[in-house]
């Protein structure tokens, strides 16, 4: 089903096509508003939050971009506004540490470790808006387009602050590139579910 049906069935109170919408898109929303948290409670209740007010709001949906788009952009905006609170607030102190288990981790894979680190530092000091257009293309998948629409930006912005970011990105770990080798050859079990794709992507594309 596309996108013009499922809204008009989610309009006309068709729990079948929300049912739908919410299966295909919970899990991917809850990482990327995680992948702004950093709080995986807070992020999963602000999913559940759009959905509700998708269901909500029905009868006065109106959707001028994709589906998917207008989900992401509702996630995003949620989170932002959150976290600008608690800025004011004082309590909010932005980390954009990438986590990981060093106990799953042996001794010996130092090196990979090492690289995870200066991923996480290279990605924190990325300008904002960089940061966030990187994310939404390799960790949501979305296209160039996509982006612009749940940014409110134009494609050409995209495009420049994408090659911005993996200009960035690219020399931060220019002294990598062996380990990199190292774990193309296989050694992505030490990293977790979606680091490592997105470190590959960054980096080897």
């Amino acid at each position: 089903m596309d996108d013009a049906k499922l809204i008009e069935e989610i309009r006309n109170g068709h729990t079948t096509a929300f049912e739908t919408v919410f299966r295909n898109w919970y899990e991917p929303l809850c990482r990327y508003a995680f992948s702004l948290l950093k709080d995986e409670t807070q992020a999963e209740e602000f999913v559940q939050e759009v959905f509700v007010k998708l269901w909500e709001k029905r009868l006065q949906l109106s959707i001028q971009t994709s589906l998917k788009a207008y989900l992401y952009r509702s996630v995003h905006n949620r989170c932002l506004n959150w976290i600008d609170h608690q800025k004011v607030k004082g309590h909010y102190r932005e980390d954009w540490k990438l986590q990981f288990d060093e106990a799953q981790m042996p001794q010996e894979n130092a090196e990979h470790r090492q690289l995870l680190h200066q991923f996480s530092q290279a990605l924190q000091r990325l300008p904002g808006e960089c940061r966030r257009i990187f994310q939404l293309s390799r960790e949501a998948g979305f296209s160039y387009r996509e982006i612009a629409e749940t940014l409110d930006i134009s494609i050409k912005t995209v495009e420049n602050q994408m090659g911005k970011a993996l200009k960035i990105l690219r020399s931060e770990l220019r002294d990598y590139l062996p380990v990199l080798a190292g774990l193309a050859a296989g050694a992505l079990q030490f990293l977790r579910p979606g680091v490592g794709v997105i470190f590959m992507l960054t980096v080897l594309m």
